[in-house]
This record gives C-alpha cells, sequence and structure tokens, in this order.
C-alpha cells in the first residue's frame, strides 16, 4: 500500500516537472512586450502647484488659502476634531511662509510675528487633550491671526512689497 502512494506521488511530480510546471514566471520572450507611452505628461510636484502663474497671482492666492484655512481650524476646533485643526493652522502658517517669499526682503519682517505665532498655535492644537478653556485661547488666538492678516496683508495694501 506504502509502495502504492509513493509511486504515485512520484510519478506526479515527475509529469509536473515534464509539462513545464513554472510558478511565478511568464511564458514568451519578455522582448515581445513594449513599454507604453504614458499617457499623461509627467510634471514635477512645483508644475502642478505653481502652473507658471505671475508674483501678484500667487500672492492672491496665497492669502486666500491662509484666510481659508484659518477659517477652517476655527470651525473644526468648535467640532472637535483636532487633527483637522492642527492641518488648517499648518497650512495657514505654510501659506503665509510663502507670501512672506514673495515680498521684498525690506517687508519680509512684516510677516514674521504672524507666522511665528501660527507655528506656536499648530505646535499647541498638536498636543492630545487641550481642556475648554486652552481651546478657547487657541480660537481667540486664530481669529487674531486671521484678522491682522484681512487688515494688514490684504493685496491692496502689500501690492508694492511684491517682488516683480
Amino acid at each position: 500500500m506504502m509502495q502504492k502512494i509513493f509511486y504515485s506521488i512520484s510519478i506526479i511530480i515527475t509529469a509536473l516537472f515534464l509539462c513545464g510546471f513554472v510558478i511565478g514566471t511568464q511564458i514568451g520572450d519578455p522582448e515581445d512586450k513594449q513599454l507604453s507611452e504614458p499617457i499623461a505628461p509627467i510634471l514635477e510636484y512645483e508644475e502642478t502647484i505653481q502652473p507658471y502663474k505671475s508674483n501678484q497671482e500667487l500672492y492672491k492666492q496665497y492669502y486666500l488659502l491662509s484666510i481659508s484655512s484659518l477659517e477652517e481650524a476655527i470651525s473644526s476646533l468648535q467640532d472637535k476634531n483636532q487633527l483637522w485643526t492642527y492641518r488648517m493652522v499648518h497650512n495657514s502658517y505654510k501659506y503665509v511662509k510663502l507670501m512672506s517669499d514673495l515680498a521684498i526682503d525690506d517687508y519680509k519682517s512684516e510677516y514674521g510675528p504672524i507666522s511665528d505665532d501660527l507655528k506656536a498655535i499648530s505646535l499647541d492644537v498638536k498636543k492630545r487633550n487641550i481642556n475648554k478653556s486652552k481651546k478657547n485661547q487657541i480660537k481667540n488666538n486664530l481669529k487674531k491671526n486671521k484678522k491682522i492678516i484681512e487688515e494688514n496683508l490684504f493685496w491692496g495694501i502689500v501690492s508694492e512689497w511684491i517682488k516683480q
């Protein structure tokens, strides 16, 4: 009985090897396959974010994104979504930094206190278990920074500050 089982198994294994039992490979020449051209053009990251806009257009875009990020941060702070609040405050901080990069060197100091304050707020929001009084303080700071950006950094005032 054991001998029959042994012969059966050895015949099956031999047959599989003779038939070309191959795992994980494809039959045929790999040279037959031709690489297809990508359908969409491959763009650099900067080209997708900034498709050749002037500094004035970029500043206006960053200004609006910064304000909307702060508004979203304020509303998400009330909704107890701390991770989203952190992302929005951090985004606003990054947009203010981008706005300052577009300014002439003499006026870059105007953006410093706001970006420092937003960075500190983002680090505060990143911490877990913020109590209610701290949330109110953060909310007031966000509203204050939003007001400062709206009043002091809108296009009508900073149009002469921007690099050409």
